[in-house]
C-alpha cells in the first residue's frame, strides 16, 4: 500500500507541477502580449503618420489634413480684411463710394435693430423665450398678420440694401475685387455701427463716469476718422481718373 500510495503521490505532484507550469506559461504569455500591445501603441503614437489630424500636416495619401479648417478660414478672412482695409485707406480701391453708400451698407444693422424693437412692441410671446432652433424663428415671424407683414417688409428692405451695396462695389472695383470689397463693407459697417451705438450709449448714460465718457469720445473720434477714410470714392477717382475723365479734363 505504501508503494501504491507513493506512486499516486508522485502522479499528483506531477499533475500539480504541470498545472503550475501551464499557469505560469499562460501568465507569462499574457504579460508578453500586454507588453507587446503597449509597445505597439507607443510606436503608433511616435509615428507622425499615425498622429491625429490636429498634429499632422499631411495624411497617409499625401493630401493636406486639417482638423479645424474653420480656424484657417478665420485667419484667412482676417488677413483679407486687413489687406482690403489698407488698400482702402491708401485709396487703391473704393470701399464706400459716398456717405449714402455707407449708410445703405449699414442699413441691415439698423433695420435689424428696428425690427427687434417693433417685435418687442407687438408683444409676441415666443420673443421672450430662447431661440433654440429655426422653428422658433418661424413661429415668431408667423405669429400673426402684423409680425408677418413686418418680417416681409424688413426682409425686402435688408435685401435691397445688400443689393445696392453689392452693385456699387462691383461697379467701382470690378467683379472679383468688388465681391471681396462687398464682404468687407458688410462686416466693417456692421462692426462700426454696433461700436458707435455702444459708445453713444456710454456717452449719454447717466451712470457713466468721466473716464468712460472721455474714452467714448476718443473712440467716436477714431470711428469718425475711419469712416471718413473709408468713404473714398472721390479720392480714388481723383487719383486714378478714367479715360472719359481725362478727355473731359
Amino acid at each position: 500500500m505504501s508503494a501504491l500510495h507513493q506512486k499516486i503521490q508522485r502522479r499528483r505532484y506531477r499533475h500539480v507541477f504541470s498545472v503550475h507550469v501551464i499557469r505560469t506559461n499562460l501568465g507569462t504569455l499574457r504579460r508578453e502580449n500586454l507588453l507587446a500591445r503597449l509597445i505597439e501603441k507607443q510606436i503608433e503614437k511616435s509615428n507622425p503618420m499615425n498622429q491625429p489630424n490636429a498634429h499632422r500636416v499631411f495624411d497617409s495619401s499625401g493630401v493636406l489634413a486639417l482638423e479645424n479648417p474653420q480656424i484657417l478660414l478665420a485667419w484667412f478672412g482676417l488677413a483679407t480684411f486687413v489687406i482690403v482695409f489698407i488698400m482702402g485707406i491708401s485709396n487703391k480701391v473704393i470701399i464706400f463710394d459716398d456717405l449714402t453708400d455707407f449708410f445703405i451698407s449699414c442699413g441691415p444693422v439698423y433695420l435689424s435693430i428696428t425690427g427687434f424693437i417693433i417685435f418687442s412692441t407687438l408683444d409676441v410671446p415666443a420673443l421672450n423665450s430662447t431661440l433654440d432652433s429655426m422653428t422658433d424663428v418661424i413661429d415668431i415671424i408667423s405669429y400673426d398678420q402684423s409680425t408677418l407683414i413686418t418680417s416681409l417688409a424688413l426682409g425686402i428692405a435688408i435685401s435691397a440694401c445688400l443689393f445696392i451695396s453689392l452693385r456699387a462695389s462691383i461697379s467701382n472695383n470690378g467683379l472679383l475685387v468688388g465681391l471681396v470689397v462687398f464682404l468687407f463693407k458688410f462686416s466693417s459697417s456692421a462692426i462700426l455701427s454696433i461700436l458707435v451705438i455702444a459708445k453713444f450709449k456710454d456717452l449719454l448714460s447717466q451712470k457713466s463716469t468721466f473716464a468712460t465718457r472721455f474714452a467714448a469720445t476718443v473712440l467716436l473720434g477714431i470711428f469718425a476718422w475711419l469712416i471718413n477714410a473709408l468713404v473714398n470714392g472721390d479720392s480714388v477717382r481723383a487719383r486714378n481718373p478714367s479715360p472719359s475723365d481725362r478727355l473731359n479734363g
